[in-house]
């Protein structure tokens, strides 16, 4: 099944509607308007480009970048799908080609800087020259009981997978988007509600 922006951002609203979570709709809905205006004109610019382009989505295998991995292969481009959970990944890459597109699947896990680095070195091979980068995958924290949680590398993990990761990988990625010419390379950065949510974490060390 193919998913639309608006539709994911609708599947979003269904979710926050819950009494538990009706305090956090006021600040998503002027955030998921400006979100889906951003990433239609983002990935607009991507999509209408010509020859077909290639394109790597980190955090494809769900939400906006599930979303955005849809638009890309029905416009013609190949997509490069990221995700972290190896079967969720071949999902997409099947559903994709299933529908008529072009899809390669990369697993990784971005609170790892080592995956990270790996990642790179597996697209920029593969990819010599890569067309477009959406740094897509975030998380609010590890396991989501708001809770700190730290990596075996010594990173709090939603610093690691929502900065550190997507500054890392797009800088090993340069060479490979700076060889895209015709139009020139495109990266786009997806932001989340959560980083307005810190104070909602509860944790009992937050200067560590």
């Amino acid at each position: 099944m193919n998913y639309t922006p608006l539709q994911v951002l609708r599947g979003v609203d269904r979710m926050l509607g819950s009494s538990s979570a009706r305090a956090k709709k006021q600040q998503f809905c002027s955030a998921r308007l400006l979100l889906l205006l951003s990433l239609k004109l983002a990935l607009g610019m991507v999509a209408t480009a010509s020859p077909p382009r290639s394109v790597l989505v980190t955090g494809a295998t769900e939400g906006l970048g599930l979303a955005a991995a849809h638009q890309l292969v029905e416009a013609g481009h190949t997509v490069l799908v990221h995700g972290r959970n190896a079967a969720k990944v071949q999902r997409v890459v099947d559903s994709l080609d299933a529908s008529g597109g072009k899809a390669v699947g990369f697993v990784c896990d971005l609170s790892s800087m080592a995956e990270v680095r790996r990642l790179g070195a597996e697209v920029s091979a593969a990819w010599p020259a890569l067309d477009g980068l959406l740094n897509n995958a975030g998380s609010f924290d590890g396991d989501y009981t708001g809770k700190r949680v730290v990596t075996d590398e010594g990173n709090e993990y939603t610093l690691a997978v929502n900065v550190l990761a997507p500054f890392l990988l797009t800088s090993l990625l340069l060479p490979s988007l700076r060889a895209s010419t015709s139009p020139p390379a495109r990266v786009v950065i997806s932001s989340s509600v959560s980083m307005g949510a810190a104070g909602s974490r509860r944790d009992p060390n937050p200067n560590p």
